[in-house]
Parts: structure tokens; sequence; C-alpha cells
């Protein structure tokens, strides 16, 4: 799993081919909490151009850490982009696990079919089956014009 939080690391396109060229799937986790992601959501197309799979964390879709992230978190779900939820489970004392409300949610605006597939995708990990996306580039952020159009 690649879990940068700030920035995307310099050698992290480097890793991914040479993980990818040895037959292994890396996964990047919370790609929406990442704040050079979060401010321009198209690098991580990059990443899925060389197979990465996208974990979102469920409580970001949910709402926990934000609006901001909770709209990127959708934006990644909506153009097919995450491929399942992650529990962040591993901090339980400080942290809320969401990943009930997360599924219930997505059934909610994407249908149960959507749900359905982030299951089976979860499970495909498990097994060390291939799990395939079918992901749409996002659109590009327009630039306004002095801040105001």
């Amino acid at each position: 799993m690649l879990t940068p939080s700030n920035e995307v690391p310099h050698y992290t396109k480097n890793m991914v081919y040479e993980l990818t060229r040895r037959g292994i799937t890396p996964i990047v986790v919370h790609p929406e909490r990442n704040k050079e992601i979060l401010a321009n959501p198209q690098n991580l197309q990059e990443f899925l151009e060389m197979g990465v799979l996208v974990q979102i964390t469920a409580s970001s879709y949910t709402g926990l850490f934000g609006k901001e992230i909770e709209d990127c978190s959708r934006e990644f779900i909506k153009a097919g982009q995450c491929a399942f939820f992650a529990s962040d489970a591993h901090d339980l004392p400080r942290r809320q696990y969401q990943l009930s409300e997360a599924l219930d949610k997505l059934a909610k605006e994407f249908g149960e079919d959507k749900k359905q597939k982030y299951l089976d995708n979860a499970q495909a990990v498990i097994n060390g089956d291939p799990v395939y996306l079918n992901w749409q580039p996002l659109p590009k952020k327009r630039k306004k014009f002095l801040g105001l159009f």
C-alpha cells in the first residue's frame, strides 16, 4: 500500500513501475486526503494508468474529514477511480469506524450494484485475484478569472 499524506514522493512513479513489472498491484490509500492530490485530483490518473488500485477511506466519503475531502472522494467514486473503501480501523480509540455508513451511502448515491462491486473488489484483493477498474478521467478544474468567474 502506498500512503503518502502530504505530497507524492518523487520516487513514487519508479516504485509503482517496479512493483507492477514484478506482477504486484500497488494500492494507493486515501488519495483524497493527500494535499497534493486534493489540490489537483487529476494527478491520480497517471498512477491509475500505471495499473494501481485506489482505496478511499470510508470516513472520508461519509464526511468525517470535512466537505472538501468528502467531495473529492465522491468525484473519484463517480469517475470509477476507486476500487473499494478502507475501514481505517487501525486506530479505533481515536477514529470512527464508518465502513457500513460509507457502503450505505454508496448504495444510496450510486446504486446497490456499485456497493456490491466494492465488496467484490475487496474480496478479490484478499483472495489475490485481479481487480479491474473501468475508470474515466476527471474533468479539469476551470480556472477562475481574477477569482470571480
